[in-house]
């Protein structure tokens, strides 16, 4: 079957937050009627990464989970002009600000050490390692081109508490990027701080499908947006236009798309969770495929066309690009009660907890519950992951891709010191399903210009990029605000008229910030645990 677009009409490849996002500011921004936007979508269900399934018998699903913060300023305008599915007339910008004022907000990452939760971070970096660290934020971003963290930070700063506390907030490894790391601790100076000043982040009244997706999808359903899921892209063809280049067709599985000479393709580049494959309960997930949809789209347009960048510079090696990711439903335990326990009394809360010396870098989110709309009374949900699952864990003895759901409830019972009427109190029940997720930091891989393409390459008559893996200045990867300011980029560009997207917030411009965070660098690491 072939459909023929017309009239000036949007075609959106990929059904993630960048194509939802840039799909709401045609309508708010440039007047765009919704029935002129089609969303094709590979998967089943929209949303890409901001993803939570409700599983068969009151159990509960999360791949992952984005962290946000008041600094997302093209997310906060952008949910600003959705409505709340409370009926209250707020939008959903209103119902956020609204929670984290309701309840306290939590901080960003404390550690469980020797049984206890603390939140005892220290820069603990010595006068050469901070030099290092320093030469490497002030360099031209074009000088750490191709290159490794591990190959611009001395092997010492690789046990320091900053390191710690750097790489399991933001799940950066050493051989990641050195540009991207660069960028992270620029603009997120203000979250490797000691707890006392540490900015809290945002948390959504319930995971983010339910409190952003779903009304994001609703709303554009009744504008008349077309989402067609199960619709996979795998090519595009071009066509010569004097100096530039128009996309004329886009293929799926089920047939072409057929663009007229008004109409506009936005293409999502690449995903960080193609190829995810999910456990079931209690079972280690499966090894992940090796189909990969939205990479090999990515592949297949970059040949048909220059300035689509190399998206092999991204999919290299999954073994550097994989961690696995669990959701633990428990039905009569109480395990968010009793890592709250374990925290000194009046200590600043933490929604991220990482278990100290776990091969497996394991952490634990705690959020508030319900953690889904329909979450069953009585019923807790704790998302957690592990970003070296490759490593045998220091309880169970397996590699954690390897792992039941039993044996990754062992590993967190001996962080925590319990033992067998303990285990049965705090856990009662717990099922836990895992998920591989081979590419989940292919964006943080060492990359050289060029690597990213532009938003709006050069010469593209009628199609810009969006996602994750295009080039956006100063703003860093991983974030629900990159992929927002991607598509606003990519709509402003090709659509006149509207707004352009709001700058990038710059917190290491703020003098005083950057004082204390030298301080805090230096500050000595406690000489015990216990302390």
């Amino acid at each position: 079957m072939k459909d023929v677009l017309g009239g000036g009409r949007h075609v959106f490849v990929g059904g993630g937050i960048a194509s939802l996002a840039g799909a709401a500011l045609l309508l708010r921004d440039h007047g765009v009627r919704g029935t002129d936007i089609v969303i094709l979508e590979a998967s089943p269900q929209i949303g890409g990464s901001l993803d939570a399934t409700p599983y068969a018998n009151d159990l509960y699903l999360m791949r992952g989970a984005r962290m946000f913060e008041a600094h997302y300023v093209c997310m906060l305008d952008l949910l600003g002009a959705i409505p709340s599915p409370d009926g209250s007339g707020n939008s959903l910008r209103d119902d956020l600000i609204a929670f984290n004022e309701e309840h306290r907000v939590p901080y960003a990452f404390d550690q469980l050490v020797d049984g206890r939760i603390l939140g005892r971070h220290s820069g603990g970096l010595r006068s050469g390692q901070l030099a290092a660290f320093l030469r490497m934020m002030v360099a031209p971003e074009g000088r750490l081109d191709g290159l490794k963290i591990s190959q611009c930070l001395p092997r010492s700063y690789f046990d320091s508490e900053h390191w710690l506390a750097a790489s399991t907030v933001f799940a950066f490894q050493p051989w990641h990027s050195a540009a991207e790391f660069r960028r992270y601790m620029r603009r997120f100076l203000h979250f490797v701080m000691p707890p006392e000043v540490r900015t809290p982040v945002f948390s959504t009244r319930y995971n983010q499908r339910d409190s952003i997706i779903a009304p994001l999808h609703d709303w554009l359903l009744r504008s008349g947006v077309e989402i067609r899921t199960a619709s996979r892209a795998t090519d595009a063809r071009f066509e010569q236009e004097g100096s530039g280049r128009r996309i004329v067709e886009i293929l799926t599985e089920a047939g072409p798309f057929t663009l007229g000479g008004d109409d506009r393709a936005y293409l999502t580049l690449g995903s960080m969770i193609d190829g995810a494959a999910i456990g079931a309960p209690n079972e280690p997930p499966p090894a992940p495929p090796g189909t990969l949809p939205a990479w090999e789209f990515w592949e297949q347009v970059s040949r048909r066309a220059p300035g689509f960048g190399r998206p092999d510079a991204f999919r290299a090696d999954r073994r550097r690009t994989e961690w696995q990711s669990f959701t633990i439903t428990l039905h009569d335990g109480n395990l968010g009660a009793h890592l709250a326990g374990l925290r000194p009394a009046g200590a600043h809360p933490s929604a991220l907890v990482a278990l100290a010396g776990s091969p497996w870098r394991l952490s634990i989110l705690q959020v508030e519950q319900p953690h889904f709309r329909d979450q069953a009374a009585g019923t807790e949900v704790i998302w957690g992951y592990g970003l070296r699952p490759d490593l045998p864990g220091r309880f169970c003895g397996v590699p954690m891709t390897e792992a039941t759901g039993r044996q990754i409830l062992d590993e967190i019972a001996g962080f925590l010191r319990l033992d067998g009427g303990e285990r049965s109190r705090v856990f009662g029940d717990a099922t836990v399903i895992g998920c591989r997720m081979p590419m989940i930091t292919s964006q943080f891989l060492p990359r050289r210009r060029g690597d990213r393409p532009a938003v709006h390459p050069e010469g593209a008559l009628n199609y810009a990029c969006i996602g994750q893996f295009v080039e956006l200045p100063d703003d860093t990867v991983f974030t629900v605000e990159y992929s927002v300011r991607s598509a606003w980029h990519a709509v402003a560009s090709l659509n006149k008229g509207g707004p352009e997207p709001p700058g990038v917030v710059h917190p290491d411009r703020d003098l005083a910030l950057i004082a204390r965070a030298l301080r805090y660098a230096l500050r000595p690491a406690p000489s015990s645990g216990k302390g």
